[in-house]
């Protein structure tokens, strides 16, 4: 089953639980977002404890083709991000996905 995660909801959610104004929580995801985004602009990559790592590959340049006309075409060599799941969080959505499978089975 698969339910929407937005940011929005989120907000709204950790403002109700925690009697938080969302104003407040929203400022602070921002920052936490916004802090993840410059480690890894800067240092290649972010850790984020039972969740996973963040880091940047460089891909490289190769010549692509066009599927309308065929045509090749030059791609730039670009720098991608790559998440890493932790194991924690690998072994947590592997228990789901099991408990999952054997309820349908």
């Amino acid at each position: 089953m698969t339910v929407d995660f937005t940011q929005a909801q989120e907000i709204k959610k950790i403002a109700h639980q925690e009697d938080i104004p969302a104003v407040d929580v929203k400022r602070i995801l921002d920052r936490y977002i916004s802090d993840i985004r410059s480690s890894v602009k800067s240092n290649g990559k972010a850790s984020i404890n039972n969740l996973g790592t963040f880091r940047v590959r460089k891909h490289h340049a190769y010549i692509g083709r066009n599927p309308r006309t065929g045509e090749k075409v030059n791609v730039p060599a670009k720098m991608r991000i790559h998440f890493t799941a932790s194991t924690i969080f690998k072994a947590e959505v592997n228990e789901e996905f099991n408990t999952e499978t054997e309820s349908n089975n």
